[in-house]
């Protein structure tokens, strides 16, 4: 089952089967809380937050960013902000000072989330360890050989 909140993870794990994997499972979107239905041979893709939790619950899970990495040897990028023209530079500047703010303030997120003790993920490794919010070049090149092995599906 696929994930309808990830067009990026979708496609990223037909990449995964098709060149690392060598498989070619018939593909089935999912629907609303369909993470309650995997059995048997049902596998899914399943992203972000919904994860947490789901740790140890399933025989086989994979980490698609790794998963890449290990067909590449690049990082992954998931998601980033990008524009079609040229953005009025004091929207880059509110923009920047707005990803600054969150990011100086994950303590306080991580804070919060712990408080809920709705998590059994470490919420603190993901937000601090797992995400990267750099676009550096090893992180360009991956997103070109991602919309390359994209026209082959």
């Amino acid at each position: 089952m696929l994930d309808y909140q990830s067009r990026t993870s979708v496609t990223l794990v037909k990449i995964l089967a098709k060149h690392l994997w060598k498989i070619r499972p018939v593909w089935e979107n999912a629907t609303e809380n369909f993470e309650t239905k995997i059995s048997g041979a049902t596998a899914a893709v399943i992203i972000g937050d919904r994860t947490f939790g789901l740790e140890n619950k399933f025989a086989y899970t994979y980490d698609l960013a790794e998963e890449w990495e290990k067909l590449t040897g690049l990082p992954f990028v998931f998601a980033c902000w990008v524009a079609n023209k040229k953005l009025p530079d004091n929207f880059v500047t509110e923009f920047n000072a707005a990803l600054k703010f969150g990011i100086d303030n994950r303590p306080a997120l991580i804070a919060e989330l712990s408080k809920e003790n709705k998590y059994s993920t470490d919420i603190a490794h993901y937000l601090n360890e797992q995400i990267k919010y750099d676009f550096d070049e090893g992180r360009k090149k991956a997103l070109n050989l991602f919309l390359e092995y994209m026209k082959e599906l």
